[in-house]
């Protein structure tokens, strides 16, 4: 099982819907981002939704919530011993969890990244607000990985601004190969949680059965690239 807080991070997700699993909801399987591009793609039989209850979007956390996260975010900052001048989270998920970040350490500073709206009415990552120093050191974080698209898109914006970027942090890592993908552009992942860790936490807490956490490992390893 996972240590204390961590553990009782991964039960709090489980039990206020943060982590879905099929069966154990109304759904037969989840949509994913990649559902856009691969409609044909099977459903997931895990979602994980990370968003506040006032995101339009809503999901189950709220602000006392962000900051119990980002405290375990802090902690793996300093574990890692992960160097930076900048936080940039990926908007926009990711930034209730940098502002709480920011809470525990206002020593942080955060880059402020903005999207804007394509002709084909798409939304592209344009970069940070702020000019960046050549060679500034950026942490990017985010709320999960799956296929790791919106972390490029992100990294590589930083990257034409001028920033360096070596490092990435998420709560969850859903392990479809973002890690391997952050890896070809020269970028390390670091997580919270696996998802993995996650499943072995509620089998052994007698939350899920050893056939669910099968299940969801072997839609895993048939959907990496």
């Amino acid at each position: 099982m996972l240590e204390n807080e961590r553990g009782i991070v991964a039960d709090k997700l489980f039990g206020v819907g943060a982590i879905k699993l099929k069966g154990l909801s109304d759904e037969d399987g989840f949509k994913l981002k990649l559902h856009s591009m691969q409609p044909d793609a099977p459903l997931s039989p895990i979602f994980v939704n990370l968003r506040s209850i006032d995101n339009p979007k809503p999901g189950a956390l709220t602000r006392v919530f962000y900051l119990q996260i980002a405290r375990l975010l802090n902690r793996s900052i300093q574990m890692e011993s992960l160097r930076f001048n900048f936080i940039a989270p990926v908007p926009y998920a990711a930034d209730p969890f940098v502002n709480a970040l920011i809470m525990w350490e206002p020593k942080f500073q955060r880059l402020k990244l903005t999207k804007e709206t394509l002709s084909d009415g798409t939304r592209r990552l344009s970069g940070a607000v702020e000019d960046i120093d050549e060679g500034t050191r950026v942490l990017v974080v985010d709320d999960l990985i799956t296929m790791a698209e919106s972390k490029i898109e992100t990294i590589d914006a930083l990257r034409k601004q001028g920033a360096v970027i070596t490092d990435c942090l998420v709560i969850v890592d859903r392990e479809q190969d973002g890690s391997a993908a952050l890896a070809d552009i020269g970028v390390r992942l670091h997580s919270v949680f696996r998802v993995t860790e996650l499943l072995s936490h509620y089998v052994a807490s007698g939350l899920i059965t050893t056939e669910k956490y099968a299940e969801v490992l072997d839609y895993t390893l048939e959907n990496c690239i």
